[in-house]
């Protein structure tokens, strides 16, 4: 009798232990994201060739940036590496950047060259208001399409074109 009493209060306790975890509800509330902006951006005439240098430069990078004044007078609001693969036998890069809050941005994908020298480092090879044009009237145009955040509302498919080769003939930009 004494052992039943035993085995019966063990699976009250280990009922009661279950349903108290059982209970505990371990999700919580989904965290809203805000200001984010973030898109795919195709590498359009990419030469492996080109891009295999670019890359044997461990320091220099690819870049996506957002710019609140445009043309920039300085530093981008914000700033990311992108790490460039291939998928379906083009070149890609998604991409997701928080703005410091509402506004209107230009988003801007680069190279960027180390170490840093001004004038020489930073190699833009796409905006997304003019997919790779290298008209300056659409590059620089103040008027261009920018990525626009409202009420802190993150934007998603923010896509361009973009150049990969920092040649001349390809580049839209150079700081």
């Amino acid at each position: 009798m004494r052992k039943l009493f035993v085995n019966l209060a063990f699976v009250v306790v280990l009922v009661s232990m279950l349903t108290i975890a059982y209970s505990c509800n371990s999700s919580s509330d989904p965290v809203v994201v805000k200001n984010v902006i973030s898109g795919r951006i195709s590498f359009v005439n990419v030469d492996t060739a080109v891009l295999n240098t670019l890359k044997k430069d461990t320091a220099s990078y690819f870049a996506v940036s957002i710019f609140g004044n445009w043309p920039p007078t300085g530093n981008a609001t914000a700033s990311e590496k992108i790490i460039l693969k291939q998928e379906s036998g083009k070149w890609v890069a998604d991409y997701s950047l928080t703005a410091p809050g509402d506004g209107q941005y230009v988003v801007t994908s680069s190279w960027i060259k180390v170490p840093y020298a001004v004038g020489n480092s930073v190699f833009g090879l796409g905006t997304y208001h003019s997919d790779t044009s290298h008209l300056a009237s659409e590059v620089y145009s103040t008027t261009g399409k920018r990525a626009t955040i409202t009420s802190g509302q993150s934007i998603a498919n923010i896509n361009f074109m973009s150049w990969a080769d920092t040649a001349k003939s390809k580049r839209i930009y150079k700081f």
